[in-house]
């Protein structure tokens, strides 16, 4: 009797919608399926998945809806999950991690830029799901301090041994200039050299040094390091260590910015903290500050 049930109900189980899904994800990705494909599934009988031709459809949409929003999958499981009297059709598939990113000059010479950098900066970390975000990419190659120019830029990605690789070939701006300056005032003449990296080390970190002297005054060094990611959040630092010394130090963190900043003057040193948080519509901020003698 309960296997006539079961007959019963498999003959009359209608399928009501189809869902993709992806397998081994956090948090979990997926979304309900609304291609020609999907739509013609709609209130067919379970036995309509069974055809080769209807699953290949599926299969094949399935993979389309991952690649529109950057993934990369391997073989698409057709399978039916029961719900109530109905049936919904569950296209599984595993997202592929990110494997290597190579990076190839496009006129030959060796890449200064570390392929680490480029990786955080296209928000891919090596053994996680592969995504690709097309806007990552045109921050690296903005005309306006991207790390390498537009035009020469290629990115191929490709599966290997089940991850997926990176290729990118790239042709790299001068990163560093060296700026002298003169100031003349009724008083006195500065010279300044001014020497700044944007990409030193290849880690995508700004770097400044900054000299300066007048034939009455004793000389000034100052140098500064600087990052600022995609998503806003940066950091930066500041020493000056000759001159009236100071020390310079910021973070705008996700929830909080946080300023430090201690600075010389004639008889004695200030030094203060900052805490400052901003979200939307209130914002507080938390200043602390001290003056001792040197």
């Amino acid at each position: 009797m309960m296997l006539l049930l079961l007959l019963l109900h498999a003959a009359a189980a209608k399928i009501r919608g189809v869902q993709v899904l992806a397998v081994g994800t956090k948090p979990s990705l997926g979304g309900p399926l609304q291609t020609p494909a999907a739509q013609k599934a709609q209130d067919k009988d379970i036995k309509y998945i069974k055809k080769k031709k209807p699953r290949q459809a599926l299969a094949h949409d399935a993979a389309r809806w991952f690649g529109s929003r950057g993934y990369v999958v391997d073989d698409v499981g057709v399978n039916t999950q029961t719900v109530g009297d109905d049936e919904l059709v569950v296209l599984s598939a595993r997202v592929l991690p990110c494997g290597p990113i190579r990076l190839r000059a496009a006129n030959g010479t060796h890449v200064r830029t570390k392929p680490g950098t480029v990786a955080r900066a296209l928000g891919l970390r090596k053994g996680q799901p592969f995504r690709w975000d097309p806007t990552r990419l045109a921050a690296l190659i903005r005309e306006d301090g991207g790390l390498f120019r537009a035009e020469a830029t290629r990115a191929r990605a490709s599966v290997e041994d089940g991850v997926v690789a990176l290729d990118l070939t790239v042709a790299e701006p001068s990163y560093r200039t060296i700026t002298p300056e003169l100031d003349v005032d009724a008083d006195r003449a500065r010279v300044f050299l001014r020497v700044q990296d944007r990409n030193l080390l290849g880690l995508g970190c700004e770097g400044e040094v900054e000299a300066s002297c007048t034939r009455k005054e004793a000389p000034e060094l100052a140098a500064s390091l600087a990052h600022r990611g995609l998503n806003g959040r940066g950091w930066s630092a500041r020493l000056k260590p000759l001159g009236l010394k100071s020390l310079s130090t910021q973070f705008d963190g996700r929830r909080a910015n946080t300023l430090v900043d201690v600075e010389e003057v004639q008889d004695g040193a200030i030094s203060s903290l900052t805490l400052a948080k901003r979200r939307f519509g209130s914002a507080w901020r938390l200043q602390l500050g001290q003056r001792s003698r040197l």
